[in-house]
């Protein structure tokens, strides 16, 4: 089952990249001094998102950032390659990630392009920051953060005016070059770095679904003691190994390589270390044996842990004494078994000999105190008539 829910989230993950990279974003309609633009406003959590973007050269695939540390380090390391336009304030100040040598040429040669990228990034306002420039799918667009109460209706026109002219200045640069870019998406380190990032993504939410559907699952229990977390971690050590190594060889020297290396490293390590212990503990469950042991202990400890969010049931423990055959440890139990349940109360579970190895313990019962059993309270006799 783990296999294929795998599979079919890997397959998912790689089948949304692809729609989600050629099919360009829609926004509403606007001009700015008879120049037209789209934008489109997104409200976040902590901070709002706005997008104003123009059409596009669609043989062109690259983006603009400011450079950080985290990218000269790097480049210092030689793990990662950006161009070098020879422009030298362009140089310093943006990241250009495009492995294309057409654009990486159209760029350099062009001291317009290079100074109204550095327009538009320096195309801040109170309360809107300046994050990346793409230009992919038939859309060159400028992505800004936005905090405090700068709204999409205020904040759009305000930052049009400061970007949409450089926006069509660069536009049409690239596309006075269209006839020079035969082959449009003719760039392969971007695909497969999208695969590298499809596939540790893919893996973070395999991950989760493989949470929840065992927060569902009956009650069944790994005794403290098993390996499986030191062997789950082996898994994902390897994989993510072997993964990283691929990711480091194919995009070698690239201009996407570390930003790519991150998130198999990150996003992919935590879904398939996920992945892993839950396949483990399928495979210990599902094809050991089915028939336990059965054991009585004692109850010598309770607590409740309440969540957060009011909307989630606080989760009932119990812990029970060491037997010869399992360690003292906490169970998990219902509410109405924790209600019943008082400091010595005898309490009944199978114990399971795992096909890893990892024992385990199912039908957890807390036997019910007589006092609950037995009825103080008479029952009333028939009524007469007279």
């Amino acid at each position: 089952m783990w296999f294929g829910l795998s599979f079919v989230t890997l397959a998912a993950s790689l089948g949304w990249r692809w729609y989600a990279e050629r099919t360009r974003w829609k926004g509403d309609s606007e001009k700015h001094d008879g120049l037209p633009y789209q934008y489109k406003f997104r409200r976040e959590k902590y901070s709002d998102k706005l997008w104003i973007g123009i059409d596009f050269n669609p043989k062109v695939n690259c983006a603009f950032r400011r450079e950080n540390w985290l990218d000269r380090a790097f480049k210092v390391l030689r793990l990662t390659k950006e161009h070098q336009t020879g422009h030298s304030e362009f140089d310093q100040q943006v990241y250009f990630i495009s492995d294309n040598a057409t654009v990486q040429n159209l760029v350099s040669s062009s001291q317009h392009i290079a100074d109204n990228v550095l327009k538009i990034m320096s195309s801040n306002m109170h309360g809107a920051h300046f994050r990346r420039l793409y230009g992919r799918s038939g859309c060159l667009w400028a992505e800004y953060k936005l905090k405090g109460e700068l709204a999409a209706d205020k904040g759009a026109p305000g930052l049009a005016a400061l970007c949409v002219p450089a926006l069509h200045a660069i536009a049409k640069e690239f596309l006075q070059a269209e006839n020079k870019i035969t082959k449009p998406w003719l760039d392969p380190y971007y695909w497969i770095a999208a695969v590298f990032s499809t596939i540790a993504y893919g893996l973070l939410t395999n991950g989760v679904i493989q949470v929840f559907r065992w927060l569902d699952t009956p009650n069944a229990q790994l005794l403290p003691g098993s390996q499986i977390v030191q062997h789950a971690l082996g898994i994902t050590a390897i994989s993510i190994g072997v993964l990283v190594a691929a990711a480091a060889i194919m995009l070698s020297r690239t201009s996407r390589a570390h930003m790519t290396l991150i998130e198999v490293f990150l996003a992919g390590s935590l879904g398939m270390f996920s992945t892993s212990y839950y396949a483990l503990k399928d495979i210990n469950f599902d094809l050991g044996a089915k028939a336990g042991k059965a054991v009585t202990s004692e109850v010598i400890g309770q607590r409740i842990q309440k969540h957060r969010r009011k909307t989630n049931k606080p989760t009932y423990y119990l812990t029970i004494k060491a037997t010869d055959r399992t360690p003292q440890t906490e169970v998990t139990v219902s509410a109405d078994s924790y209600a019943m349940t008082r400091m010595g109360s005898q309490i009944n579970l199978n114990v399971h000999a795992g096909k890893l190895g990892y024992l385990w313990i199912s039908d957890v019962q807390v036997q019910r105190p007589h006092s609950l059993n037995d009825s103080t309270t008479p029952k009333p006799s028939p009524a007469t008539c007279c």
